[in-house]
């Protein structure tokens, strides 16, 4: 029941523009982030990332931190843009792949992580 739910909840401290935070992803919280502005669903903040990227959150997803950072420039994915009815406008990811040749000249791709795809040794032959 509800009562008993409430008898030890508490309600969190809210967050100040400017504050540095940690976002949550998972169990962890690897994210550094900055609070841009409070959005207009409840308990929830504008958050600029350590990565250039903005992202809205739950109160409850947000960690407040003494860490400072310094953003980095976007390069390969434009970032969110926070419109002022709170709504953000996303544009697509641009997920890059280049062309490689391993060892035995054979064609491989490299994604954008930097991660080395080799097509299986079964589907060397194979012709579309």
């Amino acid at each position: 029941m509800k009562k008993y739910h409430d008898i030890h909840a508490k309600n969190l401290p809210s967050l100040d523009k400017g504050q540095h935070v940690r976002v949550r992803d998972g169990k962890t919280w690897p994210l550094k982030g900055k609070v841009m502005e409070k959005a207009q669903q409840p308990r929830s903040y504008i958050v600029k990332t350590e990565k250039g990227s903005f992202i809205r959150r739950n109160r409850k997803g947000l960690l407040a931190s003494p860490e400072m950072f310094e953003p980095q420039e976007m390069s390969d994915i434009e970032s969110e843009i926070p419109t002022s009815s709170g709504i953000k406008e996303t544009s697509q990811l641009h997920l890059r792949r280049t062309d490689v040749r391993d060892n035995n000249n054979e064609q491989c791709v490299r994604t954008r992580s930097g991660r080395v795809v080799k097509p299986p040794a079964y589907l060397r032959n194979f012709v579309h």
